[in-house]
């Protein structure tokens, strides 16, 4: 992707240009990838070996957080005396040497290995090949063919094989072309040509006349010779070089050819220009070192220099798979709970029909329990006749395991169950059906978030919401805040009794949590309304029925049903309130709860000075 054969050589005059005879102030490393070769105030070349994504280009800024001092004895206060394209590969060698204080000199090669998912940057002690050191180190249980580790022997990557134009024989050029009949034109020059990308065979096809997508097979002779004479014109004239590489003996003859350098007013971009593509919905697509003039100009964009067009392409590139990664995760945790919400939906609707059926349980003890004697041992099943109507039978299971007795009253145990759990088995219900279409519409702003601020205003939610966890972890585990302070509204009964009002969702939330058990817990019945809790501070004795009824008075007040003349209020002790798991701020389940009629009603307030007791 973009770093085809014009680009490098395009690098390896604008490299050569901006280091060339220039000391290096600093040389450090920036994660585990990134090394940045400080050349002054306000120029770096960024030497990149990240997975997919290995670079080299100017940039004229570093982060100025976690710095690693990389090199420091061979590239700091060293002179770069050139910059090469090494071994007809996508990979550069820049060329130091230092001197000591007494004159001595020390040369080294920093090596930026370019090659997709093996990418990596590499510092060689020049006349002894030796390593000094690498930023992706490879031993011998990595890579049987190439070991990459301080004190080893530099060994260039393998060769990729790939037709020369420069220097290759036309003969070997039409054999190469017609090994994939079928494949399109586009694609077979990508895969043959040294250091080629798709933009690389779209230039040479196009100024060759011919169609990109066209079989390969179906070219004629004068076909193959056009595209012959384009491709050697091409590589020739960015190269400036018409003689073969030198042989490959010694890593300094593996590495140096002599007329591949190229010098500051050498320029294979003569128009000073490079561009970055775009597909057409305007997602990032490629860069390159010419004008690729087949692309319209509303999808492609011009920079200054090369340089600059690659560090903008992977910034925003980097930006984009950012964005990404967090739609993916954030989508992928709310299906996981969309369908978990889903499943339980349909859970608490089979326990709510059962539940709702709890008389039959009851019909079907009695039953038993009228026919114990017809009951053998170890029966799996019994017919009876119905009690209201003889003629309708029942059939009755029954655990073989038990004694008639201990099945008819197993039916009774499951009728008081039923009964029992309805109420709470119905809010269950309720607020799992409230989640799911939360979850849904939390799925639906997901998906029509276009940009970083979105998504991230979207993950805080979530976090807030208890929907998503927060995964910023120290020391392996997840990172507990500081509990918050929260100022809910403060009231006190005729009797002396105080109570406390909740302001949001939020503080409802943490007020219901920090209430002692023994409290007592009001809430507007079917409607929205502040959490409101009466505070026993200590009393053994209950709150009389006055206190009870003004303070539902007060949460009446503070819910959507404050207009009306009458609002029926549940009260309950705190410990019977509870919360759902992962559900919303101030949503709760109760039971055993008790339901006063009252008018909407404020009391005296407190002393908006004190606090919430934690």
């Amino acid at each position: 992707m973009g770093m085809d054969f014009f680009a490098l050589r395009g690098l390896v005059s604008e490299l050569g240009e901006s280091l060339k005879d220039r000391p290096i102030r600093a040389s450090f490393t920036v994660g585990k990838y990134d090394l940045y070769l400080q050349r002054s105030p306000t120029s770096y070349l960024l030497a990149s070996c990240l997975p997919g994504a290995g670079r080299a280009h100017l940039v004229s800024n570093a982060p100025k957080s976690d710095r690693t001092d990389w090199g420091k004895g061979r590239l700091q206060r060293a002179m770069c005396l050139s910059v090469e394209q090494m071994n007809k590969d996508r990979a550069l060698c820049l060329r130091f040497v230092q001197q000591d204080s007494i004159g001595g000199t020390t040369r080294s090669m920093l090596v930026v290995e370019m090659t997709g998912r093996n990418s990596n940057v590499i510092l060689v002690d020049e006349p002894s090949g030796k390593i000094i050191d690498c930023l992706r180190r490879i031993t011998s249980s990595m890579s049987r063919y190439r070991q990459l580790m301080p004190g080893a022997r530099y060994k260039p990557p393998p060769p990729q094989n790939r037709f020369d134009p420069r220097h290759d024989a036309p003969e070997a050029f039409a054999q190469a072309l017609r090994s994939d009949p079928d494949k399109p034109l586009v694609e077979v020059l990508s895969r043959m040509l040294m250091c080629a990308d798709r933009s690389t065979a779209h230039r040479i096809a196009s100024e060759s006349g011919l169609v990109v997508q066209r079989p390969a097979g179906n070219l004629e002779a004068s076909d193959v010779e056009k595209l012959y004479r384009c491709a050697r014109s091409l590589y020739r004239e960015i190269a400036d070089c018409e003689t073969p590489d030198s042989g490959l003996h010694g890593v300094q003859s593996e590495i140096r050819n002599p007329k591949s350098e190229i010098g500051p007013s050498e320029n294979p971009n003569p128009a000073g220009q490079a561009f970055v593509l775009f597909n057409e919905d305007g997602a990032l697509k490629d860069f390159t070192a010419f004008d690729p003039i087949w692309v319209p100009n509303e999808h492609k964009q011009a920079f200054p220099t090369l340089s600059q067009a690659i560090a903008y392409f992977y910034e925003h590139k980097r930006a984009a798979e950012t964005l990404e990664q967090t739609r993916a995760s954030l989508e992928t945790s709310l299906n996981r709970l969309i369908a978990s919400t889903s499943k339980k939906i349909v859970r608490l609707r089979e326990e709510l029909n059962r539940a709702l059926n709890a008389d039959e349980f009851k019909r079907m003890g009695e039953l038993l329990t009228a026919h114990l004697y017809q009951i053998k041992p170890r029966q799996e099943t019994i017919t009876l006749s119905d009690f209201c109507d003889s003629s309708q039978k029942i059939t009755i299971p029954l655990d073989p395991k038990r004694s008639p007795s201990e099945n008819a009253q197993r039916y009774f145990t499951q009728y008081r169950k039923a009964k029992r759990g309805a109420q709470t088995i119905h809010q269950l219900h309720e607020a799992a059906g409230e989640r799911l279409a939360e979850l849904k519409q939390y799925a639906a702003e997901l998906s029509s978030a276009q940009d970083e601020h979105a998504l991230r205003t979207l993950r805080n939610r979530l976090i807030e919401a208890g929907i998503i966890r927060d995964k910023a972890k120290k020391g392996g585990h997840i990172k507990k805040e500081k509990t918050p302070e929260i100022h809910p509204r403060r009231y006190v009964t005729s009797e002396g009794w105080t109570v406390f009002v909740g302001r949001n969702d939020w503080e409802n939330d943490l007020l219901t949590r920090r209430a002692h058990p023994e409290d007592f817990w009001f809430h507007a019945q079917g409607c929205p309304g502040s959490h409101v809790v009466l505070k026993r501070e200590g009393r053994k004795a209950e709150p009389g029925k006055h206190t009870l009824e003004e303070t539902a008075g007060v949460a009446a007040y503070w819910s959507k049903a404050r207009t009306s003349k009458t609002v029926p209020v549940n009260y309950t002790l705190k410990k019977y309130v509870r919360k759902p798991r992962r559900a919303k701020p101030g949503s709760v389940l109760i039971q055993r709860e008790k339901t006063l009629f009252v008018e909407p009603k404020l009391l005296p307030q407190a002393d908006a000075a004190l606090k919430a007791p934690p």
